[in-house]
């Protein structure tokens, strides 16, 4: 389905030619992908990334043109991370995204449809941000859901920002000692680790959970870590 969003974008360029493209992953598909589109201005591929959250912070918004989706997780982050989502009506993308209000459904192989939401999105400033926070409620809840969890369990941060993570610490004195268990992963940033470690000194428990090699963790292992931590507190 990429080449749809890189015909939609070749349209989208014309009237707006400060818009940018970033083309993230690889496949079967890159060579052919660049050879056609490779020299239209402002379209970057930017291959295999192991920083995902970085990449949808910097980004207004994320197209998933797949034809076939199954889930869609990186629909799930990139709602998480407070950026409205775009993805064909297939798949799972239905089950997460409610068009209009938490993201955006476009009808599957139609360039011309991408670059008419595209275009409405950023012309409508306000409504992108309402749209953006009923995203951040949709993914808290289905995440939580997903791990037994109740939606305020959940909270999303940017563990590169020190501020960040000091009204995490006000969040956690505010339950505690009803709620004193925190769990975390081994690859989170210096500063969510720093504050973790400062956090077992108050006498919070801490646990780290273990990641595959693509920096992502299992439902299962965060299931395992609430249950442990409804054991311990």
């Amino acid at each position: 389905g990429q080449k749809y969003l890189l015909q939609a974008f070749k349209k989208l360029h014309k009237e707006s030619p400060n818009i940018h493209l970033a083309l993230v992953g690889t496949g079967p598909a890159e060579a052919k992908l660049k050879e056609t589109y490779g020299k239209l201005p402002n379209v970057h591929f930017l291959g295999w990334r192991n920083d995902i959250p970085a990449v949808l912070k910097a980004s207004d918004l994320l197209v998933l043109p797949s034809l076939k989706e199954a889930f869609g997780l990186v629909i799930l982050e990139a709602m998480a991370s407070g950026v409205v989502a775009i993805a064909s009506n297939s798949g799972g993308a239905p089950d997460i995204i409610e068009d209009g209000k938490t993201g955006y459904l476009i009808p599957p192989g139609n360039s011309d449809a991408i670059a008419e939401v595209i275009q409405n999105v950023l012309r409508n400033p306000s409504q992108k941000m309402d749209v953006e926070k009923a995203a951040l409620e949709r993914a808290r809840i289905t995440i939580a859901k997903s791990i037994n969890a109740k939606p305020h369990e959940i909270i999303f941060t940017s563990g590169g920002t020190e501020s960040n993570n000091l009204v995490l610490k006000g969040l956690f004195f505010t339950n505690y000692p009803q709620k004193n268990h925190i769990v975390t992963t081994k690859i989170e940033h210096d500063c969510v680790l720093n504050s973790a470690k400062w956090l077992k000194k108050q006498g919070f428990k801490i646990e780290k959970l273990p990641v595959d090699k693509y920096g992502m963790i299992k439902s299962g292992d965060v299931k395992i870590g609430r249950a442990s931590c409804r054991e311990r507190v």
